[in-house]
């Protein structure tokens, strides 16, 4: 998505015409413009709230510039407050000295799919200038920014990326969604989903491709636990087996930050040449929170079906 900022022409494919053609509805007064929920280890009594261009509360907030400030952004008709946003922000604050900030646009990501869909632009540009706002108010650097999204949700914090040009220093794609951006003919153009630009790292983890999540690379490191397909193990119920493996994603990322053991994975060609142990002397690297920023290409590994998922 690098090159975002006052394009004006798109790929006409009919996927693309249908994901960013079909709302064209002005932004509403309050749509977007809704108030962060900000995290701190300060405040016991639970969030604090962040407004777009308020220095007033910003400056009588507990956010401390010198810290990494996580993000975390929810997808299609989930909102900021599900119980996996709770976890995740609770294994931060936890374990980690950092802000921890969450993006709840359930009102947009409400809508019908394809709506839903079209608006992760639009909220991807709200945290932009939200960004923006911190780095000029509080002399927040992007470098020390992770944004972590799920489903939808990775492609908000892809769009988010690219309006800052790739300055942001992380953007984790928790099993990013692929219906509209996939699985038509073909994958749509980088600029409008998450990609390898988006950030200075960019990881993804892929749960349950090829249904609702990617399966296709979009990152510099992508991790397939199990395959990244579905059925995840344990998700084997038929009426919530895709779900559920779509769920994985932030369940392993969660883990991932308070795991004494960690997800090992190894790059490989394939999920069948890890499977036959042709990559069994691959160096080990970590998957989740503390993958390496270093990393680049496909890894591999295997899951529990159950928690703690890490296999030790």
């Amino acid at each position: 998505m690098r090159e975002y900022r006052g394009r004006a022409s798109f790929s006409f494919s009919f996927c693309t015409i249908l994901l960013f053609a079909v709302d064209r509805r002005d932004r509403k007064e309050g749509e977007i413009e809704a108030p962060l929920e900000a995290y701190f280890e300060e405040n016991p009594f639970g969030e604090e709230q962040l407004f777009l261009n308020n220095t007033e509360v910003l400056y009588a907030s507990h956010f401390n510039e010198s810290r990494p400030t996580k993000f975390i952004i929810h997808g299609f008709s989930d909102t900021g407050n599900e119980a996996w946003v709770r976890g995740l922000i609770d294994a931060y604050l936890l374990h980690e000295d950092v802000n921890v900030i969450v993006v709840g646009w359930g009102a947009l990501a409400a809508d019908v799919y394809p709506m839903a869909a079209n608006n992760t632009r639009r909220v991807g540009e709200f945290l932009g200038d939200f960004l923006e706002f911190l780095n000029r108010e509080s002399n927040l650097e992007y470098k020390d920014v992770h944004i972590s999204g799920h489903s939808l949700g990775s492609h908000v914090a892809g769009f988010a990326g690219a309006y800052l040009d790739g300055r942001i220093g992380r953007i984790t794609g928790l099993d990013p969604a692929s219906p509209l951006f996939e699985t038509f003919p073909g994958i749509v153009d980088p600029e409008f989903r998450l990609d390898p630009t988006d950030a200075q790292f960019v990881d993804v983890i892929h749960t349950s491709g090829p249904a609702f999540g990617f399966l296709a690379p979009l990152g510099h490191a992508d991790f397939y636990p199990n395959n990244g397909k579905f059925p995840q193990p344990g998700c084997s119920f038929l009426p919530t087996r895709t779900y559920c493996s779509h769920s994985r994603a932030h369940q392993y990322m969660t883990e991932s930050i308070g795991s004494t053991s960690g997800f090992k994975a190894r790059t490989c060609e394939s999920w069948e040449k890890y499977k036959e142990g042709h990559c069994d002397y691959n160096p080990i690297v970590l998957m989740g929170e503390y993958a390496s920023t270093s990393l680049r290409g496909k890894f591999y590994l295997t899951t529990n079906e159950a928690p703690p998922f890490a296999i030790k």
